[in-house]
């Protein structure tokens, strides 16, 4: 180290090493996607695009209570663009309930121009009845998507 610099101008090259990395990694982290045309736009143009929930942060239709306290993640890969709807993207999946029992589980994903984004998730248990809850997220802050 030089002798002639005050020490709080000490760098080591592993520092300057880390920062520049931290500045690099920061450049290419996901950018938000803000409303439905951003979002549509990015869909369009074959972007990868993710949609992030905070299921606690979400509304319960009906009631307004807010939901479990999951957080959930998407990666787009199909969807539809209905006039008057908004775009609709889905997933479905098997899993287990509470009880260690199946169920599948379908998962509807509604963003309207309005910022929000309802999902409507069906369970359906190998014997027994179905459930359904549906839950309105504000978009972006109970859902956000990134690319």
């Amino acid at each position: 180290m030089n002798s002639y610099l005050p020490s709080r101008y000490y760098f080591s090259i592993g520092g300057i090493v880390a920062l520049l990395c931290l500045s690099m990694a920061s450049a290419f982290a996901a950018d938000p996607i803000s409303g439905y045309g951003d979002v549509l736009a990015a869909l369009q143009s074959e972007k990868v695009v993710k949609v992030l929930v905070d299921l606690d942060r979400c509304g319960t239709a009906g009631t307004g209570k807010a939901g479990p306290p999951v957080k959930a993640g998407l990666v787009i890969n199909a969807f539809n663009v209905v006039p008057g709807k908004g775009i609709l993207f889905s997933d479905i999946h098997q899993t287990l309930d509470s009880s260690e029992k199946p169920i599948t589980e379908y998962i509807r994903y509604d963003f309207g121009k309005d910022s929000e984004l309802t999902l409507t998730i069906t369970q359906l248990p190998a014997d027994g009845p179905s459930s359904r809850d549906v839950f309105v997220c504000n978009v972006p802050v109970a859902a956000r998507f990134v690319w």
